[in-house]
């Protein structure tokens, strides 16, 4: 197949009614719990005309979605020297869409998650490890393989401040990388890989 990516002058705009409840602790833990209703929810579809052999990637409006999601951070400062910080998100959700002559009813999940540690020392110094990742998760048309990267840094602050010197290294372990599996509706199969 030829693959063709184009733009979609008949899209229209998405509409999205979202509610949320928000809270906090002593300015150190947050929580949230929030709901969203999208109409007219658009996202990238692929089709594929068999005249021509052409695999057709654009934007369509295809149909509506609820999710429910919820968040927690926290910043705790150990001592002053130390502060840790975590944070994960998740949301479950549903969209319903024609493709074709099909109406698809999609679960869809996803959830993040992040933590550092940061050392201050010698007042302008500081050393940071930190880890992020997604487990697996998924959406419209497939889903998309877990990762993790652990990062680290090291920073020097000079004249009051005002200069600022950073160095580091991102996924030290070389374990960054996106993997998307996508199946639409028409048996189409595709592979994306990010890093």
């Amino acid at each position: 197949y030829f693959q063709t990516t184009t733009g979609n002058p008949l899209l229209k705009p998405e509409y999205t009614h979202y509610f949320a409840v928000n809270h906090s602790w002593k300015y150190m833990l947050f929580t949230s719990l929030n709901y969203r209703y999208s109409q007219g929810e658009y996202t990238d579809v692929q089709t594929t005309d068999l005249v021509s052999l052409r695999r057709l990637t654009r934007p369509e409006n295809i149909g509506k979605s609820h999710a429910i999601g919820a968040s927690i951070y926290a910043r705790i400062p150990i001592q002053q020297w130390w502060i840790m910080s975590y944070s994960i998100n998740g949301s479950i959700g549903k969209t319903i869409f024609d493709y074709g002559n099909q109406l698809i009813v999609k679960q869809t999940y996803s959830s993040h998650f992040y933590t550092s540690q940061l050392f201050s020392f010698l007042k302008n110094y500081s050393i940071e490890l930190s880890a992020w990742g997604m487990p697996p998760s998924a959406n419209v048309f497939g889903s998309n393989k877990g990762l993790f990267s652990v990062n680290a840094a090291v920073k020097a602050d000079f004249f009051q401040r005002t200069f600022t010197v950073k160095l580091s290294v991102n996924d030290i372990f070389n374990n960054g990388k996106w993997i998307t599996d996508m199946i639409y509706p028409d048996g189409a199969i595709s592979r994306g890989e990010w890093r």
